[in-house]
């Protein structure tokens, strides 16, 4: 995913041994000043010999850094529509603001992994691989004839074992962490291609910010579809802010336990019950009603339809062609007349009115009614072409297609006229994106059902 930006928690001070250094605050306060980011200063402040200098300190806003983004006019922008300039503070902050997520299952909105950083960057993480926690580092680089060799594609990562904190040197040594990564879109102030990035090492802030997630997909079933997430008229029912909570704490010198105040990203779900099962309801029965009426259940496949290396005769070639050819010559119109069929009502039909004759029919999914030709060739050709225009992979509307269809869907004019129903309904609808997430989901759940 292609974050274009961070928004920091909280702040980082210099240290109390360094405070009082004046070329340790001129540099800290330079940075701040050109808002080129915590990193940035830290760096600045290493290669002057000040290594280590920076702690967190909360504070009851958000740290918007122009620097931190790829494009400084999107913090600009965070600032203008959300920032607050409160009393006796002449700098405008980040004290509130709405999220809206990209998926809609709440266990991929969050993620939280072990990371383990050094002076170049980041050394190990975990990752979760079949329901176990693994332990991830970058691969020796090889040599030939004692020269490093060139590799095109990077350092190979390895898995190093099974990630277990309590047995872990690095974790022990307080040099590996538990960090989360909450990534989202700002609706108002960034576009569709701008993923920000929120992290966090507090234990207490992700907790409760999960738990917001999974109280809101409880009553929506399960998942919080899109339409969900930007709440009744257009309102986003997610909101970040910060809170002062008291929380427990370990002192892991001596296992003493202790109570103490901090200040915790808090998310809230700004939506009242009624409006937000309303929501829930909506979005169930149209997913249920695309399901029911444009297609039909799920064909049970072996693992070889899922993978991506097709035979042959499962080439995209043969399902959707760029171009199409029919074979054979054009058949040719009979010039035999024909007789008319026999009518049970003599009488002719009514005469239209001005009215009826100019009225435009009600857009419906008929794809076969509306599309110019409904021969396999054609349709395939229209297929192709929808895809190309929102988006989807041929291999993916491959995939889906043998799922759904089972195998030779694409010869088959009723199983292409279905999938064009069903991208039309989603443009006439405008939810393409969610038709290109219920695509995504059910290639994925195949292939778990697979493995």
């Amino acid at each position: 995913m292609h974050i274009t930006g961070r928004i920091r928690p909280g702040l980082k001070v210099l240290k109390r041994a360094l405070a009082q250094n004046a070329k340790a605050s001129n540099i800290y306060n330079r940075g701040l000043a050109a808002g080129v980011g915590f990193k940035a200063i830290e760096s600045a402040l290493e290669k002057a010999g000040f290594k280590g200098s920076l702690v967190p300190k909360n504070e009851p806003f958000f740290s918007v850094w122009p620097k931190e983004f790829k494009n400084p006019q999107a913090a600009e922008r965070i600032l203008e529509v959300y920032g607050e300039q409160r009393e006796g503070d002449p700098v405008k902050r980040l004290y509130r603001f709405p999220v809206v997520f990209l998926h809609s299952d709440p266990r991929r909105m969050i993620l939280t992994r072990y990371e383990c950083y050094t002076a170049s960057g980041l050394k190990y993480r975990s990752e979760e691989r079949n329901g176990e926690r693994l332990c991830i580092g970058k691969g020796e680089i090889p040599k030939r004839n004692g020269r490093v060799v060139r590799l095109s594609t990077g350092v190979p990562e390895v898995v190093r074992g099974t990630c277990v904190p309590e047995e872990c040197p690095e974790f022990q040594g307080n040099l590996c962490k538990r960090r989360s990564h909450v990534i989202v879109s700002i609706p108002g102030a960034t576009n569709a291609v701008e993923f920000v990035e929120i992290p966090t090492g507090s234990f207490y802030s992700v907790e409760q910010l999960q738990g917001t997630l999974n109280d809101v997909a409880s009553v929506c079933g399960g998942t919080i579809p899109m339409e969900v997430q930007l709440g009744y008229k257009g309102y986003p029912i997610f909101w970040m802010s910060k809170v002062t909570e008291s929380v427990s704490r370990v002192d892991w010198e001596t296992g003493e336990r202790s109570r103490t105040k901090q200040i915790l990203a808090r998310m809230d779900a700004e939506i009242e019950m009624a409006h937000l099962i309303s929501l829930a309801e909506t979005a169930a029965a149209r997913i249920q009603s695309m399901r029911q009426r444009l297609l039909p259940p799920i064909v049970q496949t072996s693992k070889e339809v899922l993978s991506l290396a097709h035979e042959p005769a499962s080439r995209l070639e043969d399902y959707i062609p760029a171009t199409v050819k029919t074979e054979g010559p054009e058949p040719v119109p009979s010039q035999e007349p024909t007789e008319p069929p026999l009518r049970a009502d003599p009488q002719p039909a009514e005469p239209k009115s001005a009215a009826q004759a100019t009225e435009i029919p009600e857009p419906g999914i008929d794809v076969a009614a509306e599309a110019p030709g409904t021969t396999v060739p054609e349709l395939r050709k229209q297929l192709s072409g929808l895809c190309n225009t929102i988006g989807l992979q041929p291999e993916t509307i491959l995939r889906y297609g043998n799922l759904r269809f089972g195998e030779g869907w694409g010869r088959k004019a009723d199983s292409l006229k279905k999938l064009l129903e069903a991208i039309h309904l989603a443009m006439l609808q405008d939810d393409v994106d969610g038709l290109i997430a219920e695509i995504h989901d059910t290639i994925q759940e195949a292939q778990n059902r697979a493995s």
